[in-house]
This record gives structure tokens, C-alpha cells and sequence, in this order.
């Protein structure tokens, strides 16, 4: 079922939507002169819906091929993947946002799939601490009864603790596009990739403001590693 409707989405419904994005900037791009305020006031409109509704179906396939991807599983750094992500995301970001990558256990997980945890934890969090006059990230972790737990913490948009059980649905968005940029399937891929792990994801509302995002794999040693 995972497969048909990857294939259905891929196949049968980015395709067309393409082509329609690709009408609607020719026609703007042709013919914005000729109509008025109101006409291209609707056409931006739909443009804009035409945008979201081909990341949405690209997010929907990348939700789908997580469950549908083959694991290679070996001891991590997970430091190391870390801070590169760091290095990635911050590249073009505001030079005063401060990011620390603290400890990190080792873990039994996929290289890739784990590297994208990091990656939409991360840029969610520095998207979060957009027009912050001083924003931080922190990245840490640190081994608990049978399991290594890993966090990502901001002092930016912080969220409703009452809506923590709907953070890592697919789609479901507590804050505006205005306010926060995205479709909100990243929280959703975090947590498919972390439950596929054998882990654990959770969020907490920090006090004065900004949110820590918790995910947990289990302890195993390199005999256990694999599969």
C-alpha cells in the first residue's frame, strides 16, 4: 500500500501540478500587463496554493519512501553528523545565532536517516529563532536506563504544551506560515525514522520561551548492531 501510494503521488500527482505551476508563471509572466490589480492579485493566488500543493505531495513522498527504505545500520557518531548538519544549515543564517553541539552518544542507526533527524530538528529550530536578537541552539545527548536520548533545544516559538501529541503528525501545524515556514511533515519523518530505530520522540515548551525536541534510540553494542 506504502508503494502504490508513493507511485500514485510521484506519478499521477506532482506530474500534473508541475505542468500547472509551469501555466500559471507563463501566463503571469505574459500577460501581468494586461490584466488588472484584482486579475493579478487571484492569479498570485493561485500560484502561491499551486506552490504549496507541490511541496506538500514532494513532503508526502519523502514520508512515504521512510518507511519503504532499506536500513544499514552500524555504530555512529552521531556527534560528527551533528556537526556537519550545523555547518550546513548555518552556512547563510544570521551571524549572530549561536548553535553548541555538546555530547553526543554513540548509537546503533542509518547514517542517512539519522543525518535527516538532525536536519529537520536543526531547521526547525533556526527557523524558529528567526528575529530573535540573540538566538541559540543547543545540540546534545546523554545515555538513560536502556536507551541513548538525543536533543535539540532553541529559545525561539515556543508551542502550546496541551498540542505536544499532535507536533509529529503529518501536516498538522500549530503556528502560521508567516510566523513558521513549512508544510509540517519534517516532525512527522523524525518521528518515522526514530520509531523504524526502536526509539522514542518528544517534545517539551520550555519556561520562558523556545522548545527542546527529545528523540531516543536504544542502546546496543556492535554483536547487535545491523539490520
Amino acid at each position: 500500500e506504502m508503494e502504490t501510494l508513493n507511485d500514485t503521488v510521484g506519478r499521477y500527482l506532482r506530474s500534473p501540478v508541475i505542468t500547472l505551476l509551469g501555466f500559471l508563471r507563463a501566463f503571469l509572466e505574459d500577460n501581468s500587463k494586461d490584466l488588472d490589480e484584482s486579475g493579478r492579485e487571484h492569479l498570485a493566488r493561485a500560484l502561491k496554493n499551486a506552490e504549496t500543493l507541490k511541496r506538500n505531495l514532494e513532503d508526502l513522498v519523502d514520508f512515504t519512501e521512510i518507511s519503504l527504505r532499506k536500513m544499514d545500520k552500524d555504530i555512529l557518531e552521531l556527534k560528527s553528523v551533528a556537526k556537519s548538519v550545523v555547518r550546513d544549515l548555518t552556512y547563510s543564517s544570521s551571524d549572530n545565532l549561536r548553535v553548541e553541539v555538546g555530547l553526543l552518544p554513540s548509537s546503533c542507526a542509518d547514517t542517512a536517516m539519522i543525518r535527516k533527524v538532525f536536519e529537520c530538528l536543526i531547521s526547525n529550530a533556526i527557523k524558529s529563532t528567526f528575529g530573535k536578537k540573540d538566538p541559540s541552539i543547543a545540540v546534545g545527548g546523554y545515555l538513560r536506563d536502556s536507551e541513548n536520548v538525543y536533543y535539540v533545544k532553541d529559545n525561539g516559538i515556543s508551542f502550546d504544551p496541551g498540542y505536544s501529541d499532535k507536533l509529529f503528525l503529518p501536516f498538522r501545524k500549530l503556528h502560521p506560515d508567516e510566523q513558521f515556514p513549512g508544510t509540517g511533515i519534517g516532525l512527522a519523518i523524525v518521528k518515522k525514522i526514530v520509531d523504524r530505530h526502536g526509539g522514542r520522540v518528544w517534545a517539551e515548551a520550555n519556561k520562558e520561551e523556545g522548545a527542546t525536541f527529545y528523540f531516543s534510540l536504544p542502546v546496543k553494542g556492535p554483536t547487535e548492531c545491523g539490520g
